[in-house]
């Protein structure tokens, strides 16, 4: 039995081993300690960034009021000169634009109008020329002053806020003015506009149009298209009005319908402001007048109806013009459509509605300067 335990008993050694001992204590010890210090080091370090980005704070609100001030101080020290510029920033700005828009809505925009006009014109197909036809022509007319009224503004409202971090950032270091900025951006919306609408007109006209190109078809198909143009230029500067006023491309497109609805429904081709009473009048006037779809309608209506004549339209037909003629049982000329039915003065509409239409690309090409320059650049 002795002998039993004496083999059982531990040695000195085996019974006390303090490096075998301590081993595991000591680098768990170690471990908690060192992950102890780290999580201290970054926990001053994240003080030391807070308090330090809290005192720049403090002596930037101190030195400017406001982050638009601070932005312009700042572009004073690193803005480049304009003696020590090479050449004019338009050119490359122009091709910069020009790259964007074909890669974005530009080809859209182009292919878009084509279909549009070649669905239209098969609905509105060119028959005899009857007074029914010709009720059907008004129609279709109106819709293509409101597909380059409506459309276009749709295309163009994302233009700004797409831009609008590279525009602050290159303006405040002067690389450009903001009238550089849209000589260079409204040209290639111009550009594509131009494109667009001579793609839409040429597939239309000729398809919807009373005996195709013959007769004075060249007069109407240019009168037709630069109405159609000066409208789609005037939809793209209010396009880029929007987008430049709104906060992002979701206002942006939420404030089209208040922006198209008012002159699409004052477009004269639903009701004329001679119809309405008094106190109507007074609310519809000013619609009316600013209605930029009207002076375009009532100059393609001009172009299509100032000539010829409708054919004798027989009594079981729909006669919509006999009420405004004293024989119907005779042709009833065509520009009937524009003197009585549509009320519109056909002498001064030609050369006078232009002049309007270019008013109203001056008026909106300045209220675009002023909107990029107070709203758009205002970085607080």
């Amino acid at each position: 039995d002795e002998s039993e335990k004496k083999k059982k008993k531990p040695t000195d050694s085996q019974a006390f081993d303090p490096e075998k001992n301590t081993d595991d204590t000591d680098q768990g010890v170690k471990s908690d300690t060192e992950s102890l210090e780290e999580k201290t080091k970054l926990k001053e370090l994240a003080q030391d960034n807070e308090e330090m980005s809290g005192f720049y704070e403090k002596i930037r609100n101190k030195l400017y009021k406001s982050v638009g001030e601070r932005n312009a101080q700042v572009s004073r020290f690193t803005k480049i000169p304009r003696a020590n510029r090479v050449g004019s920033p338009v050119p490359w700005l122009f091709s910069r634009a020009l790259t964007n828009t074909w890669r974005g809505v530009g080809t859209l925009q182009i292919r878009a109008s084509a279909a549009t006009a070649f669905f239209i014109s098969i609905l509105f197909w060119r028959g005899q020329d009857t007074q029914r036809r010709g009720q059907l022509l008004l129609g279709a007319w109106f819709l293509s002053t409101i597909f380059q009224g409506i459309f276009t503004i749709n295309s163009t409202i994302t233009l700004v806020p797409s831009e609008v971090p590279t525009l602050r950032r290159e303006y405040y270091n002067g690389l450009y003015t903001v009238t550089e900025y849209l000589c260079a951006r409204l040209s290639v919306a111009a550009l594509i506009q131009t494109a667009a609408v001579f793609a839409y007109t040429l597939v239309f006209f000729p398809l919807i149009h009373r005996g195709g190109y013959g007769g004075n078809a060249q007069g109407e198909f240019l009168t037709a298209y630069l109405a159609l143009l000066f409208l789609g230029l005037t939809a793209n500067l209010l396009g880029v009005i929007i987008g430049s006023i709104a906060p992002n491309q979701t206002v942006a497109t939420i404030a089209v319908s208040p922006v198209a609805v008012p002159p699409l429904m004052c477009a004269g081709y639903f009701f004329h402001k001679n119809d309405l009473t008094k106190n109507i009048q007074h609310v519809i006037y000013p619609f009316w007048y600013l209605s930029y779809i009207r002076y375009c309608f009532y100059i393609v209506v001009t172009a299509e109806f100032r000539h010829g004549t409708f054919a004798v339209c027989q009594t079981d037909e729909y006669c919509p013009f006999n009420s405004y003629v004293v024989d119907p049982t005779q042709p009833v000329k065509h520009d009937v459509v524009i003197r009585e039915y549509l009320d519109i003065p056909e002498g001064t509409i030609i050369p006078y509605f232009y002049l309007v239409q270019l008013g109203f690309l001056v008026g909106c090409f300045l209220i675009l300067i002023v909107s990029i320059k107070r709203i758009t650049l205002r970085s607080d």
